[in-house]
Order: structure tokens, then C-alpha cells, then sequence
């Protein structure tokens, strides 16, 4: 109920000349251009730009460069805060899930929504902190949250900030 509250404050994209777009916080404007094959890409200049074959099924053009997006950035990032913090993973996928931005498996595996790519860098972090902190205690426990503070003191703030704000993955 609570997701699809925050969704309807976001109204899905209508894929025109401006609109804008995020991508790791940061608002890109659609720029829609010539071409009778499908390409996207983020322009030097700060610009989405897709091809108007891209028009044809402009949400399914959209999610595909979305999880491409992710899969670098995620993946590359969660190396980074695992080795900062000493965590050992045993794979990184990124799925559609619509209503969790991440889990971990007992097995060490981390799964992330590619929509997480939409958010600000600081709360891709937070969604990687504590998927990484479930590989060492697989609870929301208080032992749980002492991890988390020592960890990212600011967690509670990152929390409520993605909880009020999850509409804004709407495409």
C-alpha cells in the first residue's frame, strides 16, 4: 500500500523532447533524434538521447539502457564499499523488482533493482551497506542496525529518504 501511495505522486513518462530522466540522481532531459535503429545514449553535454525507433516501445528501450546503466554502476560500486569494508560476495544480479531495492541470499549472492540506478548516489550506497551487512547477519535484528550504524552512521535518514521517495522510479 505504502509503494503504491509514494508511486502514484509520480506519473509514468510520456517519453517527449525534454522530459527528463535520472540516472544516479542526476536529471537528464530526453532528446529524441533521427534513426531508424534503436540506440540510446547519455551525451557528454548531460542529455538522454534515443533514436525515434526507440518510440516504437520507448518504456522497453528505456528499462533495457536502465539495466545496462546498472549493472556497471552497481556492480563496480559494491567491489568498492565490500573491499572498503571487508566483505566477501559471491555474485552481484540485477533483476526488475519492483517493491525491494535489494536482498542477499544465504548463499552470498546480491540481487538489486535495476530502478536503484535512479536514485542519488548516496542512497545507492545505503541499498549496497546493507545487503553487504546481510552477509554477515541475515536479520533486521538490533545487532542488525549497531552494524549499520557503525557502518553509515546517516542509514535511518537514507531509509526514510528511499521509503518517501520510491514513486520516482516510475517509467
Amino acid at each position: 500500500a505504502q509503494y503504491k501511495e509514494v508511486k502514484g505522486k509520480h506519473k509514468p513518462k510520456q517519453f517527449t523532447e525534454g522530459e527528463e530522466f535520472l540516472f544516479a540522481g542526476r536529471a537528464y532531459p530526453l532528446e529524441i533524434v533521427p534513426g531508424s535503429k534503436a540506440k540510446i545514449t547519455l551525451t557528454a553535454d548531460g542529455k538522454l538521447r534515443i533514436t525515434e525507433k526507440c518510440l516504437d516501445a520507448p518504456k522497453h528501450y528505456i528499462e533495457w539502457f536502465y539495466k545496462q546503466f546498472a549493472k556497471k554502476h552497481i556492480n563496480e560500486r559494491t567491489s568498492e564499499i565490500a573491499e572498503t569494508f571487508g566483505y566477501k560476495y559471491t555474485s552481484i544480479k540485477i533483476n526488475s523488482a519492483k517493491t525491494r531495492w535489494g536482498s542477499c541470499s544465504m548463499r552470498g549472492n546480491l540481487n538489486f533493482s535495476w530502478r536503484l540506478i535512479i536514485m542519488p548516489p548516496d542512497m545507492i550506497d545505503y541499498v549496497i551497506v546493507h545487503e553487504l551487512v546481510h552477509l554477515e547477519i541475515k536479520d533486521h535484528s538490533i545487532r542488525f542496525y549497531a552494524r549499520m550504524n557503525e557502518l553509515m552512521p546517516d542509514h535511518k535518514r537514507r531509509e526514510k529518504w528511499l521509503k518517501e521517495n520510491s514513486g520516482m522510479t516510475n517509467i
